[in-house]
């Protein structure tokens, strides 16, 4: 397929404001992502797409690099922001986000708008403020 320019596929079967995930890698690790709580992640990116090979559509971010965020403050995408809690570390997970915790009616680089977004995650640490 084309990848030089974004796929918007029809997304009849997201429901909105409902984050889907799947573990990919599961974790016996004790710490978990709480609200309030630094984690550092790594993670892909791709725009969703059911009409492709795991649901993975254009590639906007090919990850490789830890990034870092404070749970529960707004620092990431709502879908992420809500559902990293729970994770734990080691711990990898596929999550399906839609547009409207995403990034909405808004172009964010090469993400048209009202794309759904594919992402996996892989939760490194956590740590506590004190």
């Amino acid at each position: 397929p084309d990848r030089s320019k974004p796929y918007k596929p029809d997304y009849k079967d997201i429901s909105l404001r409902r984050v889907l995930q799947k573990v990919i890698k599961p974790s016996a690790n004790a710490q978990t992502a709480n609200p309030g709580s630094n984690v550092t992640v790594t993670m892909q990116g791709w725009i969703y797409d059911p009409k492709q090979l795991g649901n993975k559509g254009f590639q906007f971010d090919e990850g490789g690099r830890p990034v870092s965020f404070n749970v529960g403050k707004g620092q990431t995408l709502m879908g992420l922001d809500r559902s990293i809690v729970g994770m734990r570390v080691g711990e990898k997970r596929e999550f399906v986000i839609p547009a409207d915790l995403a990034y909405g009616d808004q172009q964010h680089e090469s993400i048209p708008p009202g794309s759904h977004v594919l992402l996996e995650v892989e939760l490194l640490k956590v740590s506590v403020k004190k």
